[in-house]
């Protein structure tokens, strides 16, 4: 129990130069996205998203997945799922959940 712990420890503790939330010199823009971009893609404005991430909704709707008629819609739709793709591999690869 005390090896898993110090695993842990470690994991927690991680002052390398690689951990993000230490030090960013320059943002990746494939593994980051703008609040602002979901912006009346909902029909409401994006400062609704952050009300309602503040109010601890577990399921909040940013965008609609796929709409030939709207192309905004489509990119961020595509952002979101390179994004999510980013996350499961970094979770697979290093065993951490960076979002």
């Amino acid at each position: 129990m005390e090896k898993i712990l110090q695993t842990y420890l470690r994991r927690l503790t991680n002052l390398s130069g690689n951990n993000r939330s230490l030090l960013m010199l320059r943002t990746v823009s494939e593994h980051f996205i703008d609040v602002h971009e979901f912006d009346f893609l909902q029909n409401e404005p994006s400062f609704q998203v952050i009300h309602q991430m503040i109010a601890g909704k577990s399921s909040i709707r940013l965008c609609a997945q796929v709409d030939p008629r709207d192309t905004k819609s489509n990119d961020v739709s595509r952002r979101l799922k390179k994004l999510q793709r980013i996350d499961k591999f970094i979770f697979e690869e290093r065993g951490s959940k960076d979002l």
